[in-house]
């Protein structure tokens, strides 16, 4: 079992502790893993010196016992260091708080429009300009300096359906309101992209590099077209919510909606989410999901796949070609079909299980269908 996998599968097992000891405990137990494969132990037997999560879960829970109350779940012991700070942003909601201050109505410009425009573009070039858009009647900017030295300007041109801004002068902070008639958003610069109390119908937004955060959005569909960034999606509410992202992680947060992630390589996490349908594919990236989903499909080529209890579970389809997949399912409610080319099944329920040939086995009979498939890698029901 790789080391992501073995950490995951113990802080799933810890949610019930509070944040701080969870931390400590996955840290610890990195510590001690690394140590081990330093002194040249191979993966099977470094789990076998630290026990498997489950007896490093039991271990834990009979010496700190659960704290009472309600507690969010942190699933990513391995992003860096900037990333981890990010998303405690969204956890704490002080993420809110900080970009608020930039959409104030005060020093805003308004940009008379002779003709409605469904798309905007952002051409800031490879400029640090952070880009900020919230929803308003009128289309309105506002450029700053990000730097004292800076002196910014605007340049804004129109055609027929587009209207594009060219603000020139460094480091800037741009902020929009924009009207429900733009349904496409460009953004070409170096900067980041926040977008918070966006409503709309639909929404194409396309980001070149650096991150993109959506919080509190109202939007009916909305896709997001990444080249080489990362997405955050959090507190939003789509019908239809589709990520393509040619290299950077996606996480989506305590929202709803129906949900399409591609990345080609990337790690896709989604929590605390709702919807009907759920389909992420990652050509090289972690796919980790504890949400509640009526279908599940999930394809990744070099990764692995963790899968948090899902209680309205109908459909579940997981494969990987190179990668564990770990499962926390409600027992009795599933029938699961189980195929390992080259790896294990671990069952850690109380359902028997039927083997139909070399690498195939079937558990539970309750209506839900799961079918999990790794070429290269272990299987894990709990």
């Amino acid at each position: 079992m790789k080391k992501e996998t073995y950490l995951h599968e113990v802080e799933l097992g810890l949610f019930d502790l509070a944040e701080d000891l969870r931390k400590d405990i996955i840290h610890g137990c990195e510590i001690e893993y690394d140590a081990l494969m330093e002194d040249g132990y191979t993966e099977e037997q470094v789990i076998e010196e630290l026990g498997t999560p489950e007896k490093v879960i039991e271990r834990s829970l009979d010496t700190y016992g659960p704290k009472p109350g309600p507690q969010e779940i942190s699933l990513f012991p391995k992003l860096t260091a900037s990333l981890a700070y990010a998303f405690k942003q969204f956890q704490m909601g002080s993420y809110v708080d900080k970009v608020e201050k930039y959409f104030t109505t005060s020093g805003m410009t308004e940009i008379p429009l002779d003709h409605l425009v469904d798309e905007l573009i952002i051409d800031g070039g490879k400029r640090p300009v952070n880009v900020y858009i919230r929803s308003g009647e009128l289309l309105q900017y506002r450029l700053e300096p990000n730097d004292a030295d800076v002196s910014p300007k605007m340049k804004v041109t129109m055609d027929d359906t587009a209207m594009t801004l060219r603000p020139t002068g460094g480091k800037l902070i741009l902020t929009l309101f924009i009207p429900n008639s733009i349904e496409r958003i460009v953004v070409k610069t170096g900067g980041n992209v926040y977008c918070s109390k966006l409503c709309a119908d639909n929404i194409i937004l396309e980001k070149s590099n650096k991150s993109t955060y959506i919080d509190h959005c109202r939007i009916g569909a909305l896709r997001a077209v990444c080249t080489s960034s990362d997405t955050y999606i959090s507190n939003s509410r789509f019908s239809m919510l589709d990520v393509q992202a040619k290299s950077g992680d996606v996480q989506v947060e305590k929202s709803e909606g129906t949900v399409f992630i591609s990345t080609k390589s990337g790690d896709v996490k989604i929590c605390d989410h709702s919807g009907e349908k759920c389909t992420v594919s990652t050509g090289s990236g972690d796919i980790i999901v504890n949400s509640d989903f009526s279908i599940l499909q999930l394809s990744a080529n070099s990764g692995d796949i963790v899968i948090r209890d899902n209680s309205v579970l109908e459909i579940l389809a997981a494969s990987t070609s190179c990668g564990d997949i770990s499962c926390w399912l409600n027992d009795h409610v599933f029938t699961a079909e189980i195929f390992c080319k080259h790896g294990e099944f671990h069952n850690h329920t109380f359902l028997p299980v039927e083997r139909l040939e070399k690498q195939h086995y079937r558990l539970g009979s309750g209506q839900a269908s799961v079918a999990l498939t790794t070429k290269n890698g272990d299987i894990s029901i709990h």
